[in-house]
């Protein structure tokens, strides 16, 4: 009997397998898209962060300038795939006879996962702009 389970269950497995490393496939180009962003931004601002750090700004208002206008950029991101999968999810559920209920915190776990991905990839660029040499910038433009 646990030969016969294990067999009717392989082709479920495999499809829960598949999804799950497309999960996080997605995950990781959604945290590389975010670094890359945020990366180009604070290059294109580097001067703007040296005038900041040479008239005052501390690392840390550097940082939270950085972190802040990623997590813009999160939210952002957030609200439109929010939008569009309830939009995508009415839409199979009025074609699908038997299309599975979707529990209620499960969104905001995706999000939350996400937006700690967003952070985790906005920390690198951040810090850069925070070890901005005001000199430095000055000299190479």
């Amino acid at each position: 009997m646990t030969t016969m389970w294990a067999e009717a269950q392989g082709q479920q497995r495999m499809g829960t397998m598949a999804a799950g490393i497309f999960a996080i496939s997605g995950l990781m180009l959604a945290a590389l898209g975010t670094y890359g962003v945020l990366a180009y931004f604070v290059s294109m601002r580097a001067r703007e962060f040296g005038i900041r750090q040479a008239l005052g700004a501390t690392p840390a208002q550097v940082l939270t300038l950085v972190l802040r206008s990623g997590g813009g950029l999160v939210a952002l991101g957030l609200a439109a795939g929010g939008l569009i999968s309830v939009a995508a999810f009415q839409a199979l559920r009025s074609t699908a006879i038997e299309a599975a209920e979707v529990p209620v915190f499960l969104p905001f776990v995706v999000g939350g996962v996400l937006a700690t991905a967003a952070l985790a990839a906005s920390l690198a660029p951040a810090r850069r702009a925070t070890r901005t040499s005001p000199v430095d910038v000055m000299r190479s433009e």
